[in-house]
């Protein structure tokens, strides 16, 4: 039962790779790593020398990997690359 759930919300947070969505910037979870949710409640992360506590922003999901990727840009002025991934 768990793993099918696990299967489905997987499923349901991938077809969101790819898009710009609302995130509500949470706290920061390791040195420059941050973590949000989108308006559907799928959690991201990214990295940034700028404070993001409470902050609403545009950022575009890019992967579902368990993994924080390197980006080229610091901060989020504009729609940003996070990621995605499914929690275990």
């Amino acid at each position: 039962m768990l793993a099918l759930a696990r299967e489905s919300a997987g499923r349901f947070r991938q077809r969101f790779l790819g898009r710009t969505m609302m995130v509500l910037w949470e706290k920061e979870v390791n040195e420059g790593v941050w973590v949000g949710l989108t308006d559907n409640y799928i959690r991201v992360f990214t990295r940034s020398s700028e404070p993001l506590r409470n902050r609403l922003a545009e950022a575009k999901l890019v992967t579902r990997e368990n993994r924080i990727p390197p980006f080229e840009k610091e901060g989020l002025p504009e729609p940003s690359q996070v990621e995605c991934f499914a929690a275990t």
